[in-house]
């Protein structure tokens, strides 16, 4: 389906738009369509068709810092710091920076004398899985951790369930200061806090 077309003046060349693509039909392959209708007076459908050349267009632009770019993780090269900790749950997890974010993972499975998986009760049994902790969304980019550290909590008191919640200290570049000073941060670091 055409979408639209336009026409240039001097040579009589059309550049037609289909979908997302362009195509120019030469001013000479129109006249000589329109001539032949002319001569012939047959019905429309015996009109021999024109060449129609598909365009090759490249758009340069100086937008690359706009491009996503992966850059594969170099742990000697990108790791700033790790702090292992151990979770109310039983298992031993991770605060680890890298390329300016702070992530929490998985470092070991408990195992059981005797070479068996501990179970933890319905819903503790499910794989632990790595997840963003800062910077999250708010900063737009600005905020670029330095090093983070687990903050033990107390453990909670007789008779009540432990809560589940973690916390890290961050050393971080202040996205609202002028020159990029640098501020501690108290985040939360459990799987269901969403990234500071």
């Amino acid at each position: 389906d055409l979408s639209e077309y336009t026409v240039d003046p001097s040579t009589g060349d059309a550049v037609l738009r289909v979908g997302a693509d362009l195509h120019l039909v030469s001013g000479a392959a129109i006249r000589g369509r329109l001539a032949w209708g002319e001569e012939n007076a047959l019905p429309e459908a015996s009109f021999p068709l024109p060449e129609v050349k598909p365009l090759n267009v490249a758009v340069r632009s100086d937008f690359g810092y706009m491009h996503e770019r992966v850059m594969p993780m170099s742990v000697s090269e990108h790791l700033t710091s790790v702090d292992a900790y151990r979770t109310s749950y039983g298992s031993v997890s991770a605060l680890v920076t890298a390329r300016g974010q702070t992530f929490v993972a998985p470092v070991v499975k408990e195992k059981r004398t005797g070479g068996r998986d501990r179970y933890g009760g319905g819903g503790s049994n499910m794989p632990e899985r790595k997840y963003k902790v800062a910077p999250g969304h708010g900063g737009g980019g600005l905020t670029r951790i330095l090093t983070s550290r687990h903050v033990p909590l107390p453990p909670p008191p007789p008779g009540k369930l432990d809560s589940g919640e973690r916390l890290a200290l961050l050393l971080a570049t202040d996205p609202l200061s002028a020159t990029g000073e640098h501020a501690f941060y108290l985040v939360r670091t459990d799987a269901s806090s969403v990234p500071a």
